[in-house]
């Protein structure tokens, strides 16, 4: 099927906050997941966005969440690639590095076959992020990484690839629509209240329903993550 006779629905939006303390990390995440076709939003729904696989906490952020076809077939699902490359390698470097691998291989493959409106509108974002992954792991300790996923023209061939990205800036990583909670955050007055950090997690998220609810909303899941254990502070059936 040729790439000018098929739409694409291109599933994403979200908002991701992780928090490294002392003896933890905190992860919070909004519930709205939006559809969208030819640049309109043709739906939405709530669900959990903070995923638990083999001791492997992970967000997926981004435009490009999931993708389907004018059938409604799926044709990429970047939870899914990442859920079953942890249950392959059942390692967390493996798991993250393969994930990333993974993810880029299927973007390139579909690339062939998008419609050519949609690789116009991407090459427009050349070098951005379409997929923001965030990992963390309490397996025998806490580790954590973070990768995206974006197009770049690589000796006159456009490619998806895989980058590790930097983590922790005061303690702090935010993935997916996070201008408003850098107004508050940014500011040298703002600490987080180790009595209050659920609490404070979630009024951050707001912020960005607030600011942008097409895209972030519905209510806010919180995690704490320690070394071989962790707590849901909030996690909502949908």
């Amino acid at each position: 099927m040729s790439g000018q006779n098929k739409e694409y629905i291109i599933i994403g939006g979200t908002t991701t906050v992780t928090l490294l303390t002392k003896d933890s990390i905190w992860m919070a995440a909004d519930s709205r997941e939006t559809s969208v076709e030819n640049k309109k939003i043709v739906g939405a729904r709530l669900h959990l966005k903070i995923i638990v696989c083999n001791n492997i906490f992970f967000t997926v952020t981004g435009s490009w969440g999931t993708i389907r076809d004018d059938k409604k077939v799926v044709r990429f699902d970047a939870k899914k690639i990442i859920i079953n490359t942890i249950d392959k390698y059942k390692n967390f470097d493996s798991s993250f590095d393969n994930s990333g691998k993974t993810i880029s291989e299927e973007l390139n493959a579909l690339w062939k076959d998008m419609p050519d409106d949609l690789k116009e509108e991407l090459k427009g974002n050349l070098n951005g992020k379409l997929v923001e992954v965030m990992m963390v792991c309490n397996d025998r300790g806490l580790f954590y990484k973070a990768f995206d996923i974006g197009l770049v023209l690589n000796n006159g061939v456009y490619e998806f690839v895989s980058i590790a990205k930097p983590l922790f800036v005061n303690n702090i990583y935010m993935t997916g629509f996070s201008k408003e909670i850098h107004k508050v955050i940014d500011s040298p007055d703002f600490a987080f209240d180790i009595e209050r950090i659920k609490e404070t997690l979630v009024e951050l998220i707001e912020l960005e329903v607030k600011a942008n609810p097409d895209k972030v909303g519905g209510t806010v899941d919180v995690v704490n993550i320690y070394k071989n254990g962790y707590k849901w502070l909030t996690k909502n059936v949908y």
